[in-house]
């Protein structure tokens, strides 16, 4: 038997949210979510490499642990390297 997820269907243990917010609002929307619900593992997807970094800058000031994860990191960064599989 073949089952196929109905378009645009989300998993059922996903809860999803729409925030309207200005563009410039949007940082401080989302460390106040993170410290406001005690999330401690979020996935941002931003549109470019440069925003990605700027977030987690961002958010490293608000004492929010966070990296962006891209790949424009160097071969010796550390969080390039691949410790065995």
């Amino acid at each position: 038997m073949i089952e196929v997820a109905p378009r645009n269907a989300t998993a059922e243990k996903i809860e999803q949210a729409i925030y309207r917010v200005d563009r410039e609002k949007k940082r401080e929307l989302l460390a106040h979510l993170i410290q406001q619900n005690g999330w401690f593992q979020v996935l941002v997807f931003t549109r470019t490499k440069h925003g990605a970094n700027r977030l987690a800058e961002q958010l490293s000031k608000q004492e929010i642990p966070a990296m962006a994860i891209h790949g424009n990191k160097s071969q010796g960064s550390p969080h390039a390297r691949f410790n065995g599989f």
